[in-house]
């Protein structure tokens, strides 16, 4: 995920099936998950459009879904967001990758429009758009 260009926390070492990624946050207390900041209608709606652009970063070039994405695996630090929790990613020839892009955006979109207030893109956009059916999304 972070070489394909997405905003995830830097991966340090690997060792088996334990992963260790830079520390987001600073002298010991961690960045704020998306669940828990309060940001301006504007900040939302860039970190949606960035957000949206790293799960298509991820599908398309790292050919992964993260598996569990929503609002309490996106840390917001210094402006920008980073997705975390990242160890049930499956490939995206996986059986249940499809079900699983497919509840991720539902969950994303699910916190822009409800909590959020946001207009987002309908489901079926974003999912063309992340695997590649479209070239942009609905305007926003």
């Amino acid at each position: 995920m972070h070489q394909a260009g997405a905003s995830v926390p830097k991966p340090i070492t690997q060792f088996e099936n334990i992963l260790v990624m830079e520390f987001i946050g600073e002298r010991g207390e961690k960045a704020p998950l998306l669940k828990e900041v309060n940001l301006s209608i504007d900040e939302y709606h860039e970190i949606f459009k960035n957000l949206i652009e790293d799960v298509r970063k991820i599908y398309q070039v790292a050919r992964l879904v993260h598996g569990d994405l929503s609002e309490y695996n996106v840390m917001i630090w210094k402006g920008r967001h980073y997705i975390i929790d990242v160890s049930q990613a499956v490939k995206v020839s996986h059986p249940n990758a499809n079900e699983f892009l497919i509840r991720d955006l539902r969950n994303i979109r699910k916190f822009f429009t409800d909590i959020v207030g946001l207009e987002v893109p309908s489901l079926e956009n974003l999912y063309n758009y992340v695997v590649g059916n479209a070239n942009e999304l609905e305007e926003i």
